[in-house]
């Protein structure tokens, strides 16, 4: 009997390890290439030239570019190019559709797969840290929510605006501060609730530990000085003002209410529909809130800390180095 299971916790051990030996055959020979970089350094550009390289899909990491009816305010490709280089997750759903960072998850993730079957390595380009890191590493549970705590933030958001609230997370997770779209006020509230709840930063239960993901990743970090990189970002505002941003916020004017809608580009145009702001007001408003954002993005992208960086015209740099790490 002793001996019989003795081969049984043989054969079981066996089982593990060649299961062991699978699945780091699958981590090795598969590879997510991350191009990450702030807004309007050129990300989707440099995909493109990357693609020429490695002609898998490209899936597009941006919480706003997913959505169908507002393409000149979040610098959306062009139809013939989202067609041309098979970018995937934009113009995905409508501003009325309920769509968050889990479903981008299960969706990404999937993509992917059909690439690693058909090329072995997929393409993740945004500046949407939070779908970044949910594909990268997974997405962590929280703690529940007193709903009063909830209601309290809330009632501060309809009554004085989200600005008081984004002064708190500042302040109370300077980290996830530089990380979230600080316009999207169910994020900030979901994260304050939790902060007032635990007595612990919401940045705190992202960093738990996540079982990893069964390939490896590839982090390239697009690169400009700050100065440069403004200049990019300014000229890039007055040019959407140029292709029509003006009357595309007006189309969508209506449905303001939408959280798809309380991003940069459109919440300055609705305060000058609003009589709020002059037009030439709301135009240095969006440059300024753009640039901000992008400072909140170097920031985050400074933890990147096995991300190589490169300026977005070291593009043969970049290929050598990606295939550096495939070897």
């Amino acid at each position: 009997m002793i001996y019989h299971i003795d081969l049984i916790n043989i054969a079981l051990n066996l089982i593990k390890y060649f299961k062991l030996i699978a699945s780091n055959q699958t981590h090795n020979n598969h590879f997510l290439i991350v191009v990450a970089g702030p807004t309007g350094i050129g990300k989707t550009d440099f995909c493109f030239k990357l693609q020429a390289e490695f002609p898998c899909q490209i899936i597009s990491a941006d919480s706003r570019q997913i959505y169908k009816e507002i393409s000149i305010g979040t610098a959306k490709p062009s139809d013939e190019e989202i067609i041309k280089h098979r970018i995937r997750l934009t113009n995905h759903v409508s501003i009325h559709d309920e769509y968050n960072v889990g479903h981008f998850e299960k969706e990404a993730l999937e993509i992917i797969q059909e690439d690693f079957d058909n090329f072995g390595y997929s393409i993740l380009s945004g500046g949407t840290g939070l779908y970044v890191q949910a594909v990268s590493k997974g997405l962590n549970k929280f703690p529940d929510v007193e709903e009063s705590i909830i209601d309290n933030y809330n009632k501060i958001y309809e009554v004085n605006g989200i600005e008081p609230l984004q002064k708190e997370l500042e302040i109370r997770d300077p980290e996830y501060f530089n990380n979230v779209d600080i316009y999207n006020h169910r994020r900030v509230i979901r994260a304050l609730s939790i902060i007032k709840q635990t007595g612990n930063t919401f940045t705190s239960y992202i960093e738990k530990e996540i079982p990893s993901r069964p390939f490896k990743i590839i982090n390239i970090v697009l690169d400009l000085e700050r100065q440069e990189l403004y200049e990019r970002i300014n000229k890039r505002v007055l040019k959407m003002m140029d292709n029509g941003l003006l009357e595309e916020a007006k189309s969508v004017y209506p449905y303001k209410h939408l959280k798809s809608l309380n991003t940069v580009g459109y919440v300055e145009l609705f305060k000058y529909f609003d009589g709020d702001y002059k037009l030439d007001e709301a135009i240095e408003k969006i440059q300024m809130n753009s640039r901000r954002y992008a400072k909140r993005q170097v920031t985050w992208l400074s933890k990147y800390n096995d991300g190589q960086r490169f300026h977005t015209k070291e593009i043969q740099e970049a290929i050598a180095y990606i295939h550096s790490k495939m070897t």
